[in-house]
């Protein structure tokens, strides 16, 4: 009688730890991460208005290049962050997320460009070199995309304590560009406010190593398609869209519920 008591209670003893095991990874959890990104774009056309005073212009450049300053920075400059939080339901296999991608985007100067439309009444169709005294044409405090995204996770490996985990995810989203736009259009300098400027839609894809129970690191590769349909320059607007492509490094901490 004793014995069957002793194993009943190692076989609960057992089963209490399987469950909590069990547990770390089924239950529901919240999370929060931030990190940091590089990205690149592809060439625009970007197309520039006045809408009153001189110079009057309605022109487009065509297939114009742009960089990411990309990382953290230690010179002074405002650093280039990504941050999300979301809620994921490991049994529904499904998760919400908000993330948000501080991303910069500065104009190469001294390009060569089809310049298309006209410059104070006069017709213009021709390649033209683009200098900074005649554009010089920034998102450089973030074109900054704001997004609402699903995601999915499959795990690809585990310890035998299950503490710790290397998990896919994928992610599908969409939501607002917030840029700051910094331009200087024929000697009229302006920097703008942080305004919704568009839309973007994005795919997101890598793994995440979780350790130490709550914390983890994740590395993703991002696709998106960015439409700034409306952006302020000095007396006027423009419009410009792209593809671009990142990867995010982030460190991030989740709680299960």
């Amino acid at each position: 009688m004793r014995s069957v008591f002793l194993f009943l209670i190692l076989s609960l003893s057992v089963s209490v730890n399987a469950q909590q095991k069990q547990s770390l990874k089924d239950r529901p959890l919240i999370y929060f991460s931030m990190g940091t990104q590089r990205a690149i774009y592809t060439p625009s056309a970007i197309h520039f208005v006045s809408e009153k005073g001189q110079p009057s212009f309605d022109f487009t450049i065509d297939k114009a290049k742009a960089q990411d300053k990309g990382g953290l920075s230690f010179s002074g400059d405002a650093p280039q962050y990504a941050y999300n939080f979301g809620f994921y339901s490991p049994r529904k296999k499904w998760g919400l997320e908000f993330q948000f991608d501080h991303l910069k985007y500065i104009m190469h100067s001294n390009q060569t460009l089809h310049l298309k439309g006209n410059i104070n009444g006069r017709q213009i169709d021709k390649d033209t070199l683009v200098t900074p005294d005649f554009i010089q044409f920034e998102h450089t405090d973030g074109n900054n995309y704001a997004m609402i995204n699903f995601v999915k996770e499959k795990t690809l490996a585990a310890s035998k304590n299950q503490k710790r985990f290397l998990d896919l995810i994928m992610k599908a989203g969409a939501g607002p560009v917030i840029p700051k736009t910094n331009s200087t259009i024929m000697g009229t300098k302006f920097d703008d406010e942080y305004a919704v400027s568009g839309f973007v839609i994005g795919f997101e894809s890598g793994v995440r190593y979780n350790f130490f129970r709550y914390a983890f690191v994740t590395a993703t590769i991002k696709g998106a398609y960015a439409n700034y349909s409306h952006f302020v320059i000095a007396n006027g607007h423009g419009n410009q869209q792209w593809l671009s492509g990142q990867v995010n490094v982030m460190a991030g901490i989740q709680v299960p519920l």
